[in-house]
């Protein structure tokens, strides 16, 4: 990596059992500096729901997310052209990878949130309090509301803390942040996504995905972003691995996914 074998990649951290096993920063990164985490940040915005759904905001994952949505919409802003579009199968019967569905959570959530608080204060203080998260940046949508389709800067130590949280049944040190249920259904591979590549199975916006490792298959679920992000669940290993980069636009968004297959897991493996 140092070398440039693998361009851009600018951290890497591996935690087993809840221990720092390695930490590695390029190109000017450490492990202090925000990065943009693009669409990783849709399993982020999942558990802030999961949150919701534990305090009973939300009955149940089965219930109507029109329900919550304002009914005074302009023909012009986001929420209308998202319900606008067609819809290619009926609801629930095949998964696709996007972001309108997760933008509309981030809606729902403006509505069920009290009227005291707001989306970004109750992600601070339901979520990010919690993990000892303190810098960060959430982008909004055009209402001036946090956007749950992606795009939250938070640094790499921190994204390891995120990913150690699910591999911690939703415990964070003396705290239970998520429930064991919401965790458990929310790495649960429910359809493949049929408009991806490897047609990945898809969890509550967690790609799940097999490694190829001399003949033995290693399971993940992961969050992705763009330009190669990602917070990697090995639950085999009890095994949290966090690769950044700035893999924009040149094809090597999945770059992570060889580094983990050509070194990290193989590694491990020995």
């Amino acid at each position: 990596l140092a070398a440039g074998a693998f361009p851009n990649t600018h951290s890497v951290l591996i935690a087993t059992g809840g221990q720092l096993l390695y930490e590695a920063h390029f190109q000017g990164y450490d492990g202090a500096l925000l990065h943009d985490t693009r669409s990783a940040s849709k399993s982020i915005a999942s558990a802030l729901v999961g949150v919701s759904v534990d305090e009973g905001l939300v009955p149940n994952t089965e219930a109507r997310l029109y329900d919550w949505l304002p009914e005074n919409l302009q023909s012009t802003d986001w929420t209308t052209t998202v319900l606008n579009a067609s819809m290619v199968h009926p609801p629930n019967a095949h998964a696709m990878y996007g972001s309108a569905n997760p933008y509309l959570l981030g809606l729902m959530m403006q509505q069920i949130i009290p009227e005291e608080e707001s989306v970004a204060f109750y992600l601070d203080e339901k979520l990010f309090q919690p993990l000892g998260i303190t810098d960060y940046i959430v982008q909004n949508d055009e209402k001036g509301q946090p956007y749950f389709g992606g795009g939250m800067y938070l640094n790499a130590r921190d994204l390891l803390k995120f990913g150690q949280l699910y591999l911690n049944d939703g415990q964070w040190r003396e705290r239970k942040v998520l429930s064991s249920d919401w965790v458990r259904r929310s790495l649960t591979n429910y359809r493949p996504l049929e408009n991806t590549r490897d047609q990945n199975g898809y969890g509550f916006l967690w790609w799940h995905h097999q490694y190829n490792i001399g003949g033995k298959q290693v399971a993940t679920v992961e969050a992705r972003g763009t330009g190669g992000q990602y917070v990697v669940l090995v639950p085999a290993w009890d095994t949290v691995v966090v690769i950044t980069s700035g893999n924009y636009r040149n094809g090597l968004t999945k770059q992570p996914e060889r580094i983990l297959e050509q070194m990290l897991l193989p590694a491990r493996l020995k």
